[in-house]
């Protein structure tokens, strides 16, 4: 099956049926990409746990997870409806605070991006990160790596 994707093999394979079968089993049993890596980020955590931030929050997994653990948690998404459904999922959890999108001035101790930092100007990103992380902080990252070369400047970054 070189070059073809699976979802276009399953939507023409039998007929469809393949397909159907998935997305019924999905349905019952929703399984996140992304949430699969939150245990991960719990793991590594900072020693110090004032404030954390979530850059792409999303539906707010996460920011629920980091709750118990901070003193204060910041969420931002450019997705209002994934804003939404932050706001809906953290509405008991008065240390959780989403914001439109924006990142906060920081200090924090904590960084996530889970599945994010391929949609934004990479060296950016980092800049913003390095500028709001307390010193012995983390910055705990899932990535996507992108189809192209990418080429960074090592200069930058010491």
């Amino acid at each position: 099956m070189p070059g073809m994707a699976l979802r276009t093999w399953a939507e023409e394979f039998a007929g469809g049926t393949v397909a159907t079968a998935m997305a019924r089993i999905n349905a019952r049993h929703p399984w996140s990409h992304n949430d699969h890596f939150h245990s991960w980020i719990l793991a590594n955590l900072p020693a110090r746990r004032r404030g954390a931030l979530d850059v792409g929050c999303g539906r707010g997994g996460l920011l629920a997870a980091l709750s118990p653990r901070f003193t204060a948690v910041h969420g931002t998404d450019r997705d209002g409806a994934m804003r939404g459904q932050a706001a809906t999922r953290c509405a008991g959890l008065s240390n959780v605070i989403i914001h439109n999108g924006t990142w906060i001035d920081g200090p924090v101790d904590l960084v996530t991006m889970v599945a994010v930092l391929h949609h934004l100007d990479i060296a950016d990103a980092l800049e913003r990160v390095r500028s709001i992380l307390e010193p012995g902080g983390r910055f705990l990252a899932v990535g996507l790596a992108p189809h192209q070369a990418v080429v960074t400047d090592r200069n930058r970054y010491p």
